[in-house]
């Protein structure tokens, strides 16, 4: 039984350490892509008109929503979506400028200074570390508990 029991705490423990690990990357490692990819729209891209979808319009509020926008250019169809919090923002008008990369349209954005300030604020952000690092004492502490309740580890 006492296998049994130091099985589970220790499956347990390695959970918590695990989830703490994905934070502390997160943190590290949170929204460089994206902003990168934000930087380089700013710096090299292209604008053009777009439209959001109509059917995405009319869906009723919620705190974040998720818009379709549709664009062309060069005789080619793209497609990008935009996520907002409909709390704070509203969308009036179905016109909408897109900035997209030239040598690749997929890549594209919406209200590009918007959505750069906010990549920048999340990747200011300590919650994932202060998150990260309290998990894995709390990890490291249960999984010395549990060593020291089976006699691997002795005081």
């Amino acid at each position: 039984m006492k296998i049994i029991s130091f099985l589970w705490n220790s499956i347990f423990a390695i959970s918590v350490l695990i989830i703490a690990g994905m934070m502390l990357q997160d943190y590290f490692t949170a929204n460089s892509a994206e902003i990168s990819k934000l930087e380089q729209l700013k710096k090299e891209g292209q604008s053009t008109m777009g439209l959001f979808d109509d059917a995405a319009i009319s869906i009723g509020r919620n705190s974040s929503r998720s818009l379709t926008y549709r664009f062309s250019t060069d005789g080619k169809k793209y497609n990008g979506t935009y996520t907002f919090d409909s709390d704070k923002k509203e969308i009036l008008s179905p016109n909408v400028e897109v900035t997209y990369l030239k040598e690749n349209p997929e890549i594209s954005s919406v209200f590009l200074e918007e959505e750069l300030q906010e990549a920048y604020n999340y990747s200011e952000s300590k919650v994932s570390l202060f998150l990260g690092i309290g998990m894995s004492l709390f990890g490291l502490a249960l999984m010395y508990l549990n060593l020291r309740q089976v006699g691997i580890i002795k005081r």
